[in-house]
């Protein structure tokens, strides 16, 4: 559709609306196809990275936990063999006072 009364002017902006045209109704499945795919590939691995982040801070504070629980069995054991012993040394000399 060309309209002559304008000139040239009108037939080169009448050629650009049906480049346009053409591009708007094009078929684009392939393209959403890939584009999709390489967001939601984007999107996976950040959630993927979050995912570890997360994971490792709690894998710290459970170690941290874990240490700080073995330290306090070791000492618990630590006192209890020494209480032991402290006995075993002041029992016999209680004994003898009391006889």
């Amino acid at each position: 559709m060309q309209l002559v009364f304008l000139g040239v002017d009108a037939c080169i902006r009448v050629q650009e609306l049906k480049e346009l045209a053409a591009l708007a109704y094009r078929d684009t499945t392939a393209e959403n196809r890939e584009f999709w795919k390489n967001e939601m590939g984007q999107a996976l691995r950040e959630i993927h990275q979050v995912y570890d982040d997360k994971l490792e801070g709690m894998r710290n504070e459970l170690e941290t936990y874990y240490n700080l629980k073995v330290r306090y069995a070791s000492c618990v054991r630590a006192r209890a063999s020494l209480y032991t012993h402290l006995i075993s040394i002041y029992r016999p000399m209680c004994l003898h006072l009391l006889l």
